[in-house]
């Protein structure tokens, strides 16, 4: 929420910061300070397993040559015009554009000719597994954490806009993925984060009657936490893909592109 407030205001100018080279004062400065500092909490961890590496990459730079004949892939069916109308409907005017400066807003007021067009957009993206460069290429603008140190490029949260074409366009993919994990049951029964329907709510109370039905059988019940430091901003891509392969789908092209 807070973050989200701060897209909200109007843009503060960021104070010296306190780089490797010493203090940046010139914008410019800063802006490649906070650059290296995202590049270097977005870099992945050292595996240490090189034959696990040399079996993913191996796996995964091959891919592309696959022919996707296999019976368990099924044939994927054509965003409709009116798919596209519901979800533009949905979206929040307030929400902040990006490279290309085409606000929901703008988007809300399209005439049907544009709608069928971008229809076909979308279509063609999957037809062809591909998804151009210009729309994975955000706006990064740095949000102080509440409380952090002005000067520590670090303590700045990299708030990427993303083509609100590109947000829209995601809908459907995920439309597509969940679709192909659901049929195949590739997800653990456990697994409640981002899955439709559940909640971290539910994953406690499923917790919770473990622990009571030990209770009752008189046993104890022993847990383990984990919290992976920047998980989402450190995934190893290629390994998610390379498990994909394994139960290919029409769109796990279009994931890898």
């Amino acid at each position: 929420m807070e973050r989200l407030e701060f897209l909200c205001k109007k843009a503060q100018k960021i104070p010296a910061l306190l780089g490797e080279n010493g203090f940046a004062y010139s914008d410019s400065n800063k802006a490649e300070t906070i650059a290296l500092s995202i590049e270097k909490q977005f870099s992945l961890n050292d595996l240490s397993h090189r034959e696990t590496e040399n079996e993913v990459k191996k796996s995964t730079e091959n891919f592309p040559s696959f022919p996707l004949t296999n019976n368990r892939i099924d044939n994927l069916k054509c965003i409709q015009p009116s798919e596209v109308i519901k979800v533009i409907k949905n979206l929040n005017i307030r929400k902040a554009c990006g490279l290309h400066c085409i606000a929901n807003k703008m988007l809300k007021n399209l005439p049907c000719t544009m709608i069928f067009e971008f229809t076909e957009i979308i279509n063609n993206f999957f037809k062809f597994n591909y998804f151009p460069k210009a729309w994975k290429t955000a706006v990064v603008v740095p949000s102080l954490k509440p409380g952090k140190d002005t000067t520590q490029p670090e303590n700045y949260w990299p708030i990427s806009l993303l083509s609100t074409l590109s947000k829209l366009t995601e809908n459907f993919i995920l439309d597509k993925l969940n679709e192909h994990l659901a049929e195949n049951k590739i997800l653990c029964p456990e697994q409640f984060g981002f899955r439709k329907s559940l909640t971290t709510t539910h994953q406690l109370l499923r917790v919770v009657e473990y622990i009571t039905s030990g209770f009752e059988k008189v046993e104890c019940t022993g847990a383990v936490f984990l919290d992976a430091q920047k998980a989402f901003d450190r995934i190893w891509i290629q390994g998610p893909i390379h498990y994909q392969i394994q139960n290919p789908t029409h769109i796990l092209q279009l994931l890898k592109s």
